[in-house]
């Protein structure tokens, strides 16, 4: 019999021990509906047969199909929490230190696979098997800004919103911090690379460094516990190739 006057076999305590199996459970179903819903939708609008041409059409159907999912997941997981539980709000000083070693930290992940892909291992590069680069499409300052526009502020924080505001967010409460950016950040790299074979050498190389980047990312987030800074971090590597293309244009 326990403090409370039930024994192991009462239904009190048989529901004590249900509700507790429903809370460690609960997150998991929770991070897997979330990621499966945006993931689907993804997939779907891929496989509709729609055939965009054109760089202005061509960003709005990516918009459309590749980060408006992450925005209704987001807006789905808000509505079951009953509240917006992602804290933005201005950077700190200290925050604003926080965003400058993000991107440098994030240059420094990316330069390391760099090396390693093209030295050492070229066939684990992902690169070449992506679609068309983003900056194909740049034709005039005005089109590179429509483009900065879209993958480096809409898409990063739409991304950030749901990656980090939403899963480890909610990870990070129920799980713990370390689960939690290293599932966000593994959920992240999945989203860049599913399109690739699974057992190519360039899938798993792309694992490696979407996740590395996304723990960059995750522990700016789990330093500060404020979206703007990683949202700063992620906006800030995504512009550099396009400053890049700026400067040979003028």
């Amino acid at each position: 019999m326990g403090p409370d006057g039930t024994t192991s076999d009462s239904p009190g305590a048989g529901g004590s021990v249900a509700g507790d199996r429903l809370e460690r459970v609960r997150p998991i179903a929770v991070v897997i509906a979330l990621v499966a819903g945006a993931y689907v939708a993804q997939i779907g609008f891929a496989r509709s047969g729609i055939d965009v041409t054109g760089p202005l059409p061509s960003l709005g159907w990516y918009l459309v199909s590749i980060a408006a999912p992450f925005a209704v997941a987001s807006v789905a997981y808000f509505a079951y929490r009953g509240s917006i539980t992602v804290p933005i709000r201005r950077p700190t000083r200290t925050e604003a230190a926080t965003v400058v070693g993000g991107i440098v930290a994030a240059y420094l992940v990316y330069t390391v696979y760099v090396i390693v892909v093209t030295t050492v291992a070229p066939s684990f590069a992902h690169f070449g098997g992506e679609a068309e680069s983003p900056m194909d499409g740049i034709s005039s300052v005005a089109i590179g800004l429509v483009y900065v526009l879209v993958f480096s502020i809409v898409t990063v924080f739409l991304e950030e919103l749901f990656f980090r505001g939403v899963l480890q967010g909610y990870l990070q409460n129920s799980i713990g911090p370390l689960v939690a950016i290293g599932v966000a950040s593994v959920c992240f790299a999945w989203f860049h690379v599913y399109f690739l074979s699974f057992a190519s050498p360039a899938f798993v190389g792309g694992m490696v460094y979407y996740t590395a980047m996304g723990t960059v990312f995750g522990v700016v987030y789990e330093r500060t516990r404020n979206l703007t800074v990683p949202f700063l971090v992620h906006a800030g590597f995504n512009a550099g190739p396009f400053l890049i293309v700026f400067a040979t244009m003028i």
